[in-house]
């Protein structure tokens, strides 16, 4: 009512009023995704603007009957997905989009159907990514605007488009900064936002929004490494599924193989030590940090095999029984029942080789990628990711260089955004950092990345003019070796 009621005001403004038409016939109200909502509807539109809600896959109902409608509804997709393709369907050749998108569109891999769909079909002709900011007061979701004309023909795909970051939003003219970035060509930066001409994307992969002078620099660097998996395994960290119940803080000296523990629930239980296994939470990872965990995790495994209920009930009591206590919450694990495992085991274990090996723990959501060591091979980890180098004497090597400057102004185009500048990091992103030879080939590059990480492992919490000292010192040697200016990595 409201929309027509100002379409109408707008029609009959004095001097020049318009015809008006039948509103109750161009302005409905309906669901844009049910078939019958565009019966009386034009095929085919000029413009079409829009702002879908923004739903992630587990809240959708009927993904089956979606799944067969739209090429996007595929995967853990967004409910919005669906709105923009439907966009598309329904512009005319030459036609012109604008829509307001969650920004992970332009990173998730569950979107990749959405970013072939939008290449293939449209142009793009500009992009807003708004970060971590805060657009719609009150709402936490994380915001993008996409631009683009419907393709005339196949081959009519413009070569570059126009990209706009949002830095922070100012309280006055920001569509009009927005609009100002979006129509200039070059690149461009204030307190507010950074602009840029970007390569128009081809096929489905993640869109990196990249200056050409930053896309220079990311090539040579590309050209002088290998992916960082050609170095070590990446892996995920162990999946409990009832944390307060598997990891438990000591609260008695080992005696006669049997050691005193209490549990999230603040429970204490006698428990056999040979199940036991020191264990970190990726949330408690620092950067540079020596891991020496305080806690342990039950682990009922031996020789990389969940231990049988009647080899648990006989060889181990005090865990049977402790087990038995919780049973009921333990069953009630929807992926225990689902995937069909014994009620007493982890949701997802890992392999006993890698997490008896030396190591190095990165937290999956931080400001910057912030790896710890576990030199002693001994941590095992709940949440987070491991790298696990082939040869141990990469350890402080690698440790230094994925800490740096260098690796997070890599990596940054890449990763989801949240507030207050986290940034998530995933084995997938981390799969692809590309290691420069020099720091991997046991040469003096290495060696001098090694022994300043090292420097910053001694340190600890102290001295944090020495810290920053010292990790500029590495970002200056990383800097020079593939042509750029340090200070650009910070």
């Amino acid at each position: 009512m409201l929309a027509r009621l100002s379409v109408w005001l707008r029609l009959a403004e004095e001097p020049d009023p318009l015809p008006l038409p039948k509103l109750d016939e161009v302005i409905i109200q309906g669901d844009s995704l049910q078939q019958d909502t565009w019966r009386t509807l034009p095929s085919g539109y000029d413009v079409i603007i829009g702002n879908p809600p923004f739903m992630p896959f587990g809240t959708v109902a009927s993904k089956a009957e979606l799944a067969e409608r739209f090429k996007t509804a595929q995967g853990r997709f967004d409910y919005s997905y669906l709105f923009v393709e439907l966009a598309i369907q329904r512009l005319g050749q030459g036609g012109l989009l604008g829509m307001v998108v969650p920004n992970r569109l332009f990173r998730n891999r569950d979107a990749s159907n959405l970013r072939l769909l939008l290449a293939d079909s449209a142009s793009l002709l500009a992009v807003v990514d708004f970060g971590s900011n805060e657009v719609f007061k009150g709402t936490s979701a994380y915001i993008g605007a996409v631009i683009a004309r419907r393709n005339l023909t196949a081959n009519s795909l413009d070569a570059s488009f126009r990209f706009v970051r949002v830095l922070k939003l100012t309280p006055r003219f920001m569509g009009l900064l927005l609009a100002m970035a979006a129509r200039e060509h070059g690149e461009e930066r204030n307190d507010y936002l950074k602009a840029f001409d970007v390569r128009h994307p081809r096929g489905g992969g993640v869109w990196l929004f990249l200056a050409p002078s930053v896309m220079s620099a990311r090539i040579r660097l590309e050209e002088g490494s290998e992916p960082l998996s050609a170095y070590a395994g990446i892996f995920q960290g162990i999946k409990v599924g009832a944390n307060d119940l598997y990891i438990l803080t000591p609260q008695s000296a080992i005696r006669e193989q049997l050691i005193s523990v209490t549990n999230g629930l603040g429970d204490t239980h006698l428990l056999e030590t040979s199940l036991l296994r020191p264990v970190v939470y990726g949330s408690d990872i620092r950067q540079y940090d020596r891991v020496r965990p305080n806690k342990f995790l039950l682990y009922p495994y031996r020789n990389d095999r969940l231990i049988s209920e009647d080899e648990l009930q006989q060889e181990y009591p005090y865990t049977y029984k402790y087990f038995s206590v919780y049973r009921s919450a333990l069953e009630a694990r929807g992926s225990i029942s689902a995937g069909g495992k014994e009620w007493y085991e982890l949701v997802r274990r890992r392999d006993e080789r890698w997490l008896n090996s030396k190591k190095l723990l990165m937290r999956d959501l931080a400001v910057q990628t912030a790896f710890a060591i576990d030199d002693l091979g001994s941590a095992y980890l709940v949440g987070g990711t491991p790298v696990v180098p082939q040869d141990s004497e990469m350890l402080f090597p690698l440790l230094g260089y994925l800490n740096s400057g260098l690796v997070n102004w890599y990596l940054n185009p890449m990763t989801p955004a949240f507030r207050a500048d986290f940034q998530k990091f995933e084995p997938q992103h981390l799969e692809g950092i590309p290691v420069l030879d020099e720091v991997v080939a046991g040469g003096a590059v290495g060696e001098e990345i090694g022994a300043l990480a090292k420097q910053l492992l001694e340190l600890g919490d102290v001295d944090s003019t020495r810290r920053t000292e010292l990790r500029r010192n590495i970002d200056v040697i990383l800097a020079r070796l593939i042509g750029v200016d340090p200070s650009e990595l910070s």
